[in-house]
């Protein structure tokens, strides 16, 4: 699987795994329309948009990740020094599960009122998956010296 083809997988799982708005069925009346799953925000007015943006940024940092990371292993000499990502599975689960954890935790605290702490946690995700593709394209510049 190529890092493309990779970043398309995390992405289409993310965009799966998002909470849906609404849902209805038809009843036994045509014209009566019953939800059977709605997601309301009763803070939707409080709603920050960047504890959204953030919720995104983690997503796609993680997967800028787990692409710098795939497209570093390909070349010669690079290794993966974490031992427990060594196995290629593992390490692309991780990278789509673990956004999508601190998701729904954040959004859980965000709706039990710990909003600043929610964003705190989103941010610090995105800042650790940050540095890491930041290291793994720095590493792939300095093998373009050798």
């Amino acid at each position: 699987m190529t890092a493309k083809n990779t970043l398309w997988l995390c992405l289409c799982l993310l965009v799966l795994a998002s909470p849906m708005n609404a849902l209805a069925t038809a009843s036994e009346d045509e014209d009566k329309v019953e939800p059977v799953f709605t997601q309301t925000n009763s803070d939707s007015d409080e709603r920050s948009g960047v504890f959204d943006a953030f919720g995104w940024a983690m997503a796609a940092s993680s997967a800028a990740d787990v692409a710098s990371t795939e497209w570093g292993l390909r070349q010669p000499g690079v290794f993966e020094r974490n031992p427990l990502m060594g196995n290629r599975s593992l390490r692309i689960g991780v990278h789509v599960a673990t956004p999508a954890a601190v998701w729904w935790l954040t959004e859980r605290m965000h709706r039990q009122g710990q909003k600043k702490v929610a964003l705190i946690v989103r941010i610090s995700v995105v800042a650790a998956y940050g540095y890491a593709t930041l290291h793994n394209l720095r590493t792939l510049s300095s093998l373009k010296g050798r």
